[in-house]
């Protein structure tokens, strides 16, 4: 696989996999407040500097999200997302019953958002993820 490890964070770590044209953001531990926005603000700029279509998040590590948290996603993030390029985006959650009533929403939540043509799903691996980034 042709990966190449961008950087890496006591919170994240952020590869580029050419292979798939994809960016992969792993969430090390939880974060809040501006901590959480430069994480994921280090990984918009990956995706646009690589011309990137693809974006798998690794959250099995991170906990619920705070409504500022969700309220950022949609109102800044999401929008810069897609309009560098993002197509597909997978983001991996853990097996529980929990995590997949919230992932339901979550999927619910973005399909209502998004725009035609970029797709958004959940995931329970890395396997499965990389499986919807690839089409």
């Amino acid at each position: 696989m042709s990966t190449n490890v961008e950087s890496e964070t006591d919170i994240r770590s952020i590869e580029y996999n050419s292979r798939l044209d994809t960016v992969v953001f792993t969430w090390n531990r939880y974060a809040t407040g501006e901590r959480f926005r430069t994480a994921l603000t280090d990984a918009l700029a990956v995706i646009e500097r690589e011309g990137a279509t693809g974006f798998i998040v690794d959250a099995r590590e991170f906990t619920a999200h705070t409504d500022d948290q969700l309220e950022w996603l949609q109102r800044e993030f999401t929008p810069r997302m897609i309009e560098a390029g993002i197509e597909r985006s997978v983001q991996i959650h853990p097996e529980s019953v929990i995590a997949e009533m919230e992932a339901q929403e979550t999927v619910e939540r973005a399909d209502a958002a998004l725009p035609e043509g970029v797709a958004f799903e959940m995931a329970t691996s890395m396997d499965r993820a990389r499986e919807f980034v690839r089409g």
